[in-house]
């Protein structure tokens, strides 16, 4: 009997998630940490389609002997300089992209001759097209419990990542 209430637990179930999954979009979220050796840079390749919304976020948390900043821009497919920050030791940047194509991200520690940096990052990718279902009225066929439940998941993603990068 057992097995037989979690197979139509998961029938029941199965038909939200396939109302679910076009909202899931293309939403991309990456954390990571990177050694931006003395006089290099770090680049990082991002596809993005227009009209999405790229957010980074950075920080230099060990900056060796020396000071805790580098150099950050963002390049667009033919190389023009969209964003750019020099000399910091944190930003944040949010931006709307025009028109599709692979962005370098890349921060650059060229100006050091000695000093290694450490940059902890986040990148988001953002497409307002995940939206839409949310706002034709799909809050409305989910419980408090079903939020409660992803907010309990989401929450455990978050320490099983903190816990990864420790």
């Amino acid at each position: 009997m057992a097995s037989h209430r979690g197979t139509i637990l998961v029938i029941s179930i199965f038909p939200f998630f396939l109302l679910l999954q076009p909202s899931c979009g293309r939403d991309i979220e990456r954390e990571m940490t990177v050694e931006v050796k003395a006089g290099t840079e770090e680049c990082f390749y991002e596809t993005i389609k227009a009209g999405e919304t790229l957010d980074v976020e950075y920080q230099v948390i060990d900056g060796g002997q020396g000071e805790l900043d580098i150099d950050f821009y963002l390049a667009g497919q033919t190389g023009e300089i969209l964003l750019q920050d020099l000399r910091r030791s944190e930003g944040n940047h949010r931006t709307t992209i025009s028109e599709e194509g692979d962005y370098r991200i890349c921060w650059d520690n060229t100006f050091s001759h000695f000093n290694t940096k450490t940059v902890f990052f986040g990148i988001t990718v953002e497409s307002d097209e995940d939206d839409d279902l949310w706002d034709d009225g799909l809050e409305e066929t989910i419980t408090a419990e079903e939020i409660y439940e992803m907010k309990i998941e989401d929450i455990k993603v978050g320490a099983i990542r903190c816990f990864y990068f420790l």
